[in-house]
């Protein structure tokens, strides 16, 4: 075989690249397979997909290879994650360019010169500085999904018509880019907050031609009962009152209810907790018949993410 004949059969960047990515997609199957196992799955009425769902969102998966976080991005911004790379050595120079503002929030005491070393590697797992330097740096605002969780929203701008970029947090360690739920394409996503769940449907009527009677009561009627079923499927509240109450108070919105029935259970669970610390501690001190020594507070209930 000629040099040139060796050249041709020899596999190009793109298709290393490639077989790299299938190779690293069969592993995060693996690895997602064997937590679905474990509590979250898609078809276990819970879950992060149930929580998306109910939001007319649905999860695009990337690749569990350390570079997930700029994978997850970079399929938000440019429609694919082909550029992970890119996206991690450009983060790295601007925490690098603006060192004051990061090198305080480096844990564990490691210098940032190290800090900075490592993230810089590829497959190294980028965390929450990497997310804020990444937004500052490209003028957006990123929202971050989690499961029975608040979003937690990082702005990398103070522009009222910022772009917005949506991904997930599973598991303690990924990051998934967040899609409309008819969304294939391998165009960019463009969300927006406030237009969560204000998707088309198919069996939604076609627009009354004009001089028709208009009928805003029944309408408004099936826009809340459709409100309501949202709310419940992605918080399992079966309360319809309360959710009612909840949909008024927030405005209509599906979404800004939804995570508020959240903090409401986490708030009640706290409440309980402490009410069974204090019956606890007075039991002691009746059976002791001196005062019960006093501990710090619990993590129990605090909501996740903030």
């Amino acid at each position: 075989m000629s040099r040139k004949q060796a050249a041709r059969a020899r596999p190009g960047k793109a298709e290393v690249e490639r077989k790299r990515d299938e190779r690293a997609a069969r592993r995060a199957l693996a690895r997602e397979r064997r937590n679905r196992a474990q509590g979250e799955g898609e078809h276990d009425g819970g879950g992060l997909n149930e929580q998306l769902r109910a939001l007319g969102l649905r999860l695009r998966e990337v690749p569990g290879d350390g570079n997930c976080l700029f994978r997850a991005l970079g399929d938000q911004l440019e429609g694919h994650s082909r550029n992970h790379l890119k996206h991690r050595q450009d983060t790295v120079a601007y925490m690098i360019q603006q060192r004051a503002d990061f090198e305080p929030f480096v844990e564990d005491d490691v210098p940032f010169e190290k800090h900075i070393a490592n993230l810089a590697q590829p497959g190294t797992f980028a965390g929450n500085d990497a997310i804020v330097a990444f937004a500052r740096n490209n003028q957006v605002n990123i929202v971050i999904h989690q499961q029975n969780a608040p979003l937690w929203q990082i702005h990398g701008t103070d522009k009222s018509n910022a772009r917005e970029l949506h991904i997930a947090y599973r598991y303690g360690e990924h990051y998934d880019s967040v899609r409309k739920i008819n969304d294939n394409s391998a165009a960019p996503a463009w969300l927006q907050t406030e237009m969560l769940c204000q998707n088309e449907s198919p069996n939604k009527e076609a627009p009354q031609a004009k001089g028709e009677r208009q009928q805003p009561e029944e309408g408004t009627r099936e826009e809340m009962d459709d409100a309501l079923q949202k709310v419940h499927n992605a918080t399992g509240c079966s309360d319809v009152g309360l959710i009612a109450q909840v949909l008024e108070a927030e405005g209509s919105s599906i979404e800004s209810a939804i995570f508020a029935v959240f903090q409401m259970k986490e708030l009640e669970k706290l409440r309980i907790h402490q009410t069974e610390e204090g019956a606890s501690a007075v039991g002691e001190e009746e059976t002791s018949g001196g005062q019960a020594p006093a501990e710090s507070p619990g993590r129990q209930g605090w909501p996740l993410g903030q």
